[in-house]
């Protein structure tokens, strides 16, 4: 091997480690380590990726041979990263004799194996997922140096590169997390809380709110009664008969929907949109999660609350658990009109022959960039929102996006030229004024100018 190709080899290695692509970086450090087995540089790197790769005393032996070689600050950073070994294989080992491999899922729980300052807001840290699952946007509950409590939202699972959406009980991964790296300590045992859904997440069906109290969502006599009163604009004497039902009768959830309803409307001091979540968390509670008005209502307390996220997951839970064509077409549109009215946006998803989703995004740029680039074909099936049927790309997503309507070959270029049909009218007002009898060329003029104004300003708007 030539010095300029052990050169380009060992900036290739190096380019690798930054990116912390330790296992490839490794693989060029032992071909350059045949080569140049005294070199201090490569020894010293091949003793990183190792200590990274959790293979320790193959990182000390390196060390070992770098004894007297490096200055002591140098010798010092790699002692620390080899300590960090030796606790990442602790702390598996330990783990992995209490528990006898992978932890139970009834818990999301977490274990720091090595924290990698980013910035002051900012930290890369190794774990260990002992049981459960972590999503990116899910927020993790430790306690951080000094025992000091810590919540730390996770803004990436995985490399940089290869980001993943979630990670599962006994996977080792890197997680970027939005907090200070000096509250947050090695071999430190966290916990998830999810992110925007830490109520919704936590939403059961409760057996009952008393014992021997039957639990329904029926419309009693009782509630079409005061449904009417609703109907009439009486909503101060809706809420005191409803009250009223909800003392006599405990377990029907209903009265507590129509209750959010009425402090949804209602003006205050009678309506309150805190007074209407309380109401609509206790019917879903209570029972109304499976009840598709509740479900409707608890969207759009939610969406109006600012938790817009949390509201549109309740209407795409409801679209899953739902059989019924006509159901989900309905279920379908009110979705897309809640992303719209709330300014969510929409989710394009891309499938090839097979039926496996190939790209998705919500980006339309995004859109445009891969279907301009072929990295998705023009022929893939496409949907919108994860819903309905799939459809080709002319279908769907042309009409939305003119770029792609151009991609797809369609013209855009009006039916006929304003500006030409203008001209000859011109021409032929010209050609009248020359009639020397006022009589006749006065109304002509006068409806070949009409012609003009209908070209300029009223064809062109109709043949859009």
């Amino acid at each position: 091997m030539t010095n300029e190709e052990a050169k380009a080899l060992y900036d290739e290695a190096v380019s690798r480690m930054e990116a912390k692509r330790y296992a490839e970086c490794l693989d060029l450090l032992n071909k350059l380590d045949i080569e140049r087995p005294n070199s201090r540089h490569v020894t010293y790197h091949r003793a990183v990726c190792l200590a990274e790769l959790d293979r320790g005393e193959e990182a000390a032996q390196c060390a070992e041979r770098l004894e007297g070689k490096l200055d002591a600050d140098a010798m010092a950073q790699l002692r620390g990263m080899l300590d960090e070994a030796r606790l990442r294989h602790a702390l598996t080992d330990s783990f992995d004799d209490e528990v006898g491999g992978v932890a139970d899922d009834n818990d999301n729980e977490l274990t720091i194996l090595a924290v990698y300052p980013v910035s002051t807001e900012e930290c890369s840290v190794q774990v260990h997922v002992r049981a459960g699952v972590f999503h990116t946007g899910d927020q993790i509950a430790l306690a951080g140096a000094g025992g000091v409590p810590v919540t730390a939202p996770i803004l990436r699972i995985g490399p940089a590169e290869t980001p993943v959406n979630l990670v599962r009980a006994g996977q080792r991964t890197m997680m970027l997390l939005r907090a200070d790296p000096v509250g947050i300590a090695r071999g430190a045992m966290a916990t998830c809380v999810p992110n925007e859904e830490a109520y919704g997440a936590t939403m059961v069906v409760s057996s009952g709110p008393e014992k021997g109290a039957p639990v329904t969502g029926a419309m009693t006599p009782e509630l079409l009664g005061i449904e009417r009163i609703i109907r009439k604009g009486e909503l101060a004497e809706a809420e005191r008969m409803l009250n009223a039902h909800v003392l006599q009768h405990p377990g029907n959830y209903t009265a507590h929907r129509m209750l959010a309803q009425i402090y949804m409307d209602a003006d205050p001091p009678l309506g309150g949109l805190q007074r209407a979540v309380t109401q609509i968390r206790t019917a879903y509670e209570m029972g109304g999660a499976g009840d598709p008005a509740v479900i409707h209502l608890l969207a759009e307390i939610s969406g109006r609350n600012g938790e817009t996220g949390q509201g549109l997951r309740f209407l795409e839970r409801l679209y899953a658990a739902t059989d019924d064509h006509n159901a989900r077409q309905a279920l379908e549109q009110r979705i897309y009109d809640y992303r719209n009215r709330f300014d969510l946006g929409h989710l394009w998803q891309f499938a090839d022959d097979y039926g496996e989703v190939i790209f998705e995004t919500a980006d339309p740029a995004e859109v445009v960039k891969v279907l301009s680039r072929e990295t998705v074909p023009l022929n893939a099936k496409c949907r919108r929102d994860r819903m309905g049927e799939w459809q080709t790309i002319p279908q769907l997503i042309a009409p939305e996006m003119p770029e792609v309507a151009a991609l797809c070959g369609f013209s855009r270029k009006p039916k006929y030229n304003p500006l030409s049909v203008l001209v000859l009218i011109l021409l032929l007002a010209v050609l009248v004024a020359l009639i020397p009898n006022p009589a006749i060329s006065l109304p002509l003029l006068f409806i070949l100018l009409l012609l003009a104004l209908l070209t300029v300003v009223i064809l062109p708007s109709v043949s859009k």
